[in-house]
């Protein structure tokens, strides 16, 4: 950390990239060298999600929390979108994250509209039974789901895990649609709370439901 922050002063645009479980302990080394001087820094994080190992220090889902404060946070949905997303945020200012997971994925460029906070991955509407908030490979999965059983559910890529997409909420608040939070990768579920600040903030009514690992022990 203490050497990227040496090569930003000289002028390079750096890149990190380490494991989710290293992010703890190198958290107070980024602070110093870059939040408090105002450097820009893009970090990789690879490793991220639940660990099959069932060793509760090798399960990726402390990160988030960890870089809360210091830096924009993103968890792209593939491979395309993380490469869209990293072409972008290395012209950002401040420290930008992207997670990702170690899953092998053949890379299909496409055109990508990056510029929304968040993307309708599977359209909804008024008549729809609810909408999925997400982010990940969970996307794909869902969608799947939701069009082999011809479900009537609608489900938005959260990718940007520290802004909360405004227009979107309000579009699912007049729809009076309620709202699943599927957030398994992060052990506070940040994303709940920050929409949740965001409805009061706003007096958005809407019914939210969350599936996310608070008050599991993720331990052998």
């Amino acid at each position: 950390v203490t050497m990227a922050a040496g090569y930003v002063r000289m002028g390079h645009r750096v890149v990190v990239a380490l494991s989710s479980q290293r992010v703890l302990e190198v958290q107070s080394h980024i602070n110093n060298q870059f939040k408090l001087s105002q450097l820009p820094l893009t970090l990789l994080i690879r490793g991220t999600g639940l660990n099959s190992t069932g060793n509760r220090f090798e399960q990726g889902v402390y990160d988030i929390g960890a870089l809360e404060h210091l830096a924009n946070v993103y968890m792209p949905k593939d491979l395309n979108e993380a490469s869209g997303l990293l072409n972008k945020i290395l012209q950002k200012p401040g420290i930008n994250a992207i997670r990702y997971q170690n899953d092998a994925e053949k890379h299909m460029p496409q055109l990508l509209d990056l510029d929304a906070i968040w993307e309708i991955a599977h359209p909804f509407d008024v008549s729809s039974e609810g909408v999925i908030l997400t982010f990940g490979t969970s996307i794909q999965d869902f969608i799947k789901k939701i069009e082999a059983n011809a479900l009537n559910v609608g489900v938005v890529n959260t990718r940007n895990l520290s802004s909360v997409d405004s227009e979107l909420l309000q579009k699912i608040a007049e729809f009076h649609h309620k709202i699943l939070i599927y957030n398994i990768e992060d052990i506070h579920n940040e994303l709940y709370y920050h929409i949740l600040r965001h409805c009061y903030e706003q007096k958005l009514d809407l019914e939210i439901h969350c599936v996310d690992l608070r008050g599991l022990e993720l331990t052998a």
